[in-house]
């Protein structure tokens, strides 16, 4: 069975079959015919998105002939995924409430969606102030809660790169249960019952995420454990465990970011089966419109699997509350043993760094 990463900086890349075309002509008809009458009734449907778009430049690409030099093209979610999503809510009396919403993930340059229609959420739940939210379908993984921690935002040159995606799974078949915060304190617990690969399939998805806030800080835990079709926890960046513990902290104009992660794959047979990764930033609020950036990871691997690091820098301004420019530009650097890439999708030679930039437009409608 194929393994889809549904995350929210990128996605899958392909063209766009008949049957698929029907199914968006069809969605996008329902999407009209909501955001009508049903502005009209207490259960009101939202149509959101956003769409990112721009110029990526990168050095030491290895061609598929083999042979390494640069690369421009066009971008389409390295700042933050493009995406288009519709949500709503039904007032149900004693303080629930019926909730729903879908969203997917887009390549604004080709217009296709970037995996599955709705690849990033599609859920169904009841809420209450008292008792909390339960939710019932497809999500990203509770893992995805590293964005929190992460000074870029979870951007392509982030805190994915040196797990190669591993903080960008999805959750099928899956059930979220969020507490009502207490004192500061609250936690998300999720359960995949697996990726709907037919009998016999067991790859089962757990993860938990604790947080708590202050007026200017955030502690998070999260752990998360991921097995494959077997059951197995084999593949340091794609089935293994994963604990993070990070923190942020308000000092006025600039929020300072740290986090460290560890990853187990207790089954692994050959290659690295550990791996220690951590970071450290900060956003600066230069004005209230210009945002800058700095970050710095490193991760380390054991059985002889090296390590390597990234900086990261860029700014964001804002032209309005729904519209900035970015620009973000990153070194990598790969030890003798280490391979990784931007696009964690792609091979690149041990040894072999990488600088890459990228500047654009992001819109939030």
């Amino acid at each position: 069975m194929a393994r889809v990463q549904v995350n929210p900086s990128g996605g899958t890349r392909a063209g766009m079959p008949a049957h698929l075309r029907s199914r968006i002509a069809a969605t996008a008809a329902a999407l009209a015919a909501l955001a009508g009458p049903a502005a009209e009734t207490a259960a009101q449907a939202i149509v959101y998105g956003r769409l990112v778009g721009g110029i990526e430049h990168a050095t030491h690409v290895v061609r598929s002939d083999g042979s390494v030099g640069s690369r421009t093209s066009a971008a389409s979610s390295q700042w933050g995924s493009s995406m288009l999503g519709v949500r709503g809510e039904e007032a149900l009396g004693g303080g629930w409430t019926a909730l729903y919403k879908m969203e997917g993930a887009i390549d604004i340059t080709t217009g296709h969606p970037s995996g599955a229609l709705w690849n990033r959420f599609s859920y169904v739940g009841l809420a209450s102030p008292s008792a909390g939210t339960l939710r019932l379908g497809n999500f990203l993984s509770v893992s995805n809660d590293v964005w929190y921690l992460d000074p870029t935002g979870q951007q392509w040159l982030g805190s994915a790169v040196l797990v190669k995606g591993r903080n960008w799974n999805g959750a099928a078949n899956a059930i979220q249960y969020d507490t009502p915060a207490i004192g500061g304190f609250a936690a998300s617990i999720q359960h995949s019952f697996g990726d709907g690969g037919g009998a016999g399939d067991r790859s089962a998805k757990t993860a938990v995420s604790l947080v708590h806030r202050g007026s200017r800080h955030q502690v998070r835990f999260i752990a998360d454990t991921a097995r494959d079709a077997g059951g197995r926890r084999a593949n340091l960046f794609e089935h293994s465990h994963e604990l993070t513990l990070g923190a942020t902290w308000d000092a006025g104009d600039v929020t300072w970011f740290a986090a460290a992660q560890r990853l187990h794959a207790p089954d692994a047979t050959a290659g690295p089966d550990r791996a220690i990764h951590w970071w450290a930033g900060l956003h600066w609020q230069a004005t209230p419109a210009l945002t800058w950036i700095g970050a710095f990871y490193r991760v380390g691997l054991n059985r002889g699997g090296g390590s390597a690091r990234l900086a990261v820098t860029g700014v964001q301004y804002r032209l309005s509350g729904r519209t900035l420019l970015y620009a973000t530009l990153g070194s990598l650097h790969n030890g003798a043993t280490t391979d990784f890439s931007e696009r964690y999708w792609e091979p690149q030679r041990p040894g072999l760094g990488r600088m890459v930039g990228y500047y654009g437009i992001a819109h939030s409608f």
